[in-house]
């Protein structure tokens, strides 16, 4: 996911792309996975970028209802929402009164993946559970999702994203992918690994915006 960030990071040459990384890792897999230096990274590409944490996180997604209305009329970046570990949200389903949100959290994660795409809102987002990724998308948002990858994932769970007729076992540095806006039938990839501290020296070593 970090590569698809970046590479959707750098077709904004004109430095008019928004991204909001949130952020549900715990600490050590945050640093096995160094997300600190990813963050880096794609501010080197000149994209405008935000790193929401912990209780951040739900207090955006329940803003993210008011963001996609508000860009209907106009918008002049293109939004992407990079979430990682949304399984690890709790209570997304639940108004939080205090702060005054007409909209929860699950609210605001729907009309980002329903209406945002027209608009230039996008979402990005990693789940170790496809159960918890269910409830928080809603049952019926097969329709709005246009790739899927899986990883490491039950035989079972495979075939509840891709179809009962799906057979996949993970075998070592393996993906399922299925890009619906380019093949009826998903495919095996080898994913990128995280970004290593020299990936981050070379991504920022290069002249992006020459």
């Amino acid at each position: 996911m970090q590569a698809a960030a970046l590479s959707l990071a750098l077709q904004h040459p004109e430095a008019d792309a928004e991204i909001v990384v949130l952020d549900l890792l715990p600490t050590d897999l945050a640093a096995a996975g160094n997300l600190a230096g990813f963050v880096r990274a794609l501010t080197t590409t000149g994209a405008a970028v935000e790193h929401l944490r912990g209780g951040d996180v739900p207090a955006y997604l329940s803003r993210l209802t008011d963001v996609v209305e508000a860009r209907q009329t106009q918008h002049d970046t293109t939004l992407y929402v990079v979430a990682f570990g949304l399984d690890r949200a709790r209570r997304l389903a639940e108004l939080d009164l205090t702060s005054g949100a007409v909209s929860t959290p699950a609210d605001g994660l729907r009309a980002l993946l329903r209406d945002g795409p027209p608009v230039g809102a996008h979402l990005l987002a990693w789940w170790s559970s496809v159960r918890v990724m269910r409830e928080q998308l809603g049952f019926d948002a097969a329709d709005t999702i246009d790739g899927l990858l899986a990883l490491r994932i039950s035989a079972g769970d495979v075939q509840d994203l891709f179809g009962p007729f799906t057979v996949w076992k993970p075998e070592g540095p393996r993906g399922l992918l299925h890009d619906r806006t380019e093949s009826a039938d998903p495919h095996v990839i080898v994913p990128f690994r995280p970004l290593s501290a020299a990936d981050v020296r070379t991504l920022g070593d290069e002249p992006w915006d020459s």
